[in-house]
């Protein structure tokens, strides 16, 4: 939320930042896991009644599945976050271009008109994306650390 405001820094707009905290997510998911169910964690990546034929299979596709939560987790983030940020940039730029030409003409301050007004609703739907995305991060660490304390159930 900081920074939607005028000289401020967006620390998720940084791949490294998500990837280390969707990585501690996932790590932690996972220690707690193998201490809460010691070798039965394992059953995660195989569901029960699989046919026997599709086992290497399924677990193979699975383990590659649990362990690159953490890369959809972090990059779903970066990428919601930093998305907004280059549209906002991209409109700044527009209205600047427009309210500072080399001449300065009633028509041009009529058109930035419409850019400044769709800039101020970017920056309240920039807001809106900021709390959504981080529910949705949430959301999918408590998912994970369900997941954790009740594999002995799968």
């Amino acid at each position: 939320m900081l920074g939607i405001l005028p000289y401020s820094f967006t620390i998720t707009s940084h791949l490294s930042i998500t990837f280390t905290l969707s990585f501690t997510v996932w790590f932690g998911s996972l220690i707690i896991g193998f201490v809460e169910n010691g070798v039965r964690y394992f059953g995660l990546v195989l569901p029960r009644g699989v046919p026997t034929a599709l086992v290497p299979f399924l677990v193979g596709v699975e383990t590659i599945s649990y362990i690159f939560r953490f890369v959809s987790l972090a990059l779903r983030l970066f990428a919601n976050i930093v998305a907004g940020h280059i549209l906002l940039d991209t409109l700044a730029l527009f209205i600047h271009k427009l309210l500072f030409p080399a001449y300065i003409t009633f028509t041009n301050l009529l058109i930035s008109i419409i850019p400044f007004f769709l800039c101020i609703i970017l920056i309240l739907f920039e807001c809106v994306v900021a709390l959504l995305q981080a529910y949705i991060f949430l959301v999918l660490s408590s998912i994970y650390l369900k997941e954790a304390y009740s594999a002995q159930n799968h």
